[in-house]
């Protein structure tokens, strides 16, 4: 047989963890749609990414090349790029 102290200790640990769960599925669940969100931003850039280049001033350009660019060399007069997920998956395509 159980006790009061020990059912309410027990019970007292079980609400813990499953308030402990609850918080991981709301987090999980936060970053799915942040990713999510953030994939489509992605997409749009990606399809006005020409026409907001060519528009663009310097300052504009630099951030333009900050969020589509992982690294950029230069070798010469030849500027090469590496680019961020998941720009260089479309570069690809």
């Amino acid at each position: 047989m159980i006790d009061a102290a020990t059912y309410s200790s027990k019970r007292l640990e079980f609400q813990d963890q499953q308030a402990g769960v609850r918080l991981l599925l709301e987090t999980l669940e936060r970053d799915s749609a942040d990713i999510a969100a953030l994939a489509v931003k992605a997409f749009e850039l990606s399809q006005s990414l020409r026409k907001k280049w060519l528009m663009a001033d310097y300052a504009a350009k630099r951030v333009l090349l900050e969020i589509v660019c992982l690294n950029l060399s230069l070798s010469g007069k030849k500027l090469t790029p590496v680019l961020r997920e998941p720009f260089d998956s479309l570069a690809r395509a």
